[in-house]
């Protein structure tokens, strides 16, 4: 019999506030070099810059019905999400993409980017969190 997984572990390899995944970021930090601290704020300050772009894109999007706009903008999300350790925000956003390249309900997709909206602000203050620890 395979050993069970543990269904916790992926929240306890969450730091802050269990939005950020403390492996991830461990990681980039060891990448880093001489200045983890300020590789950190660097990143955390792009993702932040690219992120209120793309949920912009994301919520004109829903609101045009273009949902090719969307799905890339979520696409975009996704991916700068998951390589941050932004793990619940990816998962959402790979939920919209799909949505979206389905033409599915406007209406589940306008709630799904409202949760991704509302995620992305959790991680930002996680972010916020993180660095005042270092």
């Amino acid at each position: 019999m395979a050993p069970r997984s543990d269904p916790e572990e992926p929240a306890r390899r969450r730091g802050a506030a269990g939005v950020l995944d403390a492996r991830v970021l461990g990681e980039l930090a060891e990448l880093a070099g001489a200045d983890p601290a300020a590789f950190l704020r660097d990143l955390f300050r792009m993702f932040r810059e690219d992120a209120a772009r793309r949920m912009g894109e994301l919520e004109v999007g829903c609101a045009g019905g273009d949902f090719g706009a969307v799905a890339g903008a979520a696409h975009a999300l996704k991916s700068s999400s998951a390589q941050l350790g932004a793990v619940g925000l990816a998962e959402l956003c790979e939920g919209i993409e799909t949505l979206a390249r389905c033409d599915a309900d406007p209406n589940a997709l306008e709630r799904l980017v409202q949760s991704a909206r509302e995620t992305l602000a959790r991680v930002e203050r996680a972010m916020g969190e993180f660095e005042t620890s270092v």
